[in-house]
């Protein structure tokens, strides 16, 4: 987590787009997990989310529609 975490602050712009493909597999995958690294994920989604990159920002916000769609999920499952 912390290599991809890292590879979203990268000065290459492929490197970034691509780490935050894999963060929404990720987070998909290891939801379960994600729980403990809620702040470094906020961290690095949020600088993207107020840049100037908007496929940045998209996939930025994308990590959170993921998260949240998995909350939703999980609620509905529960009642």
């Amino acid at each position: 987590m912390k290599l991809l975490l890292g590879s979203m602050a990268s000065n290459n712009r492929g490197v970034k787009i691509s780490a935050f493909q894999c963060l929404i597999e990720f987070v998909k995958i290891y939801y379960d997990y994600l729980r403990e690294f809620y702040v470094p994920v906020w961290e690095a989604t949020s600088t993207a989310i107020i840049g100037n990159d908007k496929e940045l920002a998209i996939l930025a916000i994308e990590v959170w529609n993921v998260i949240a769609n998995e909350d939703k999920e999980r609620a509905n499952n529960d009642v």
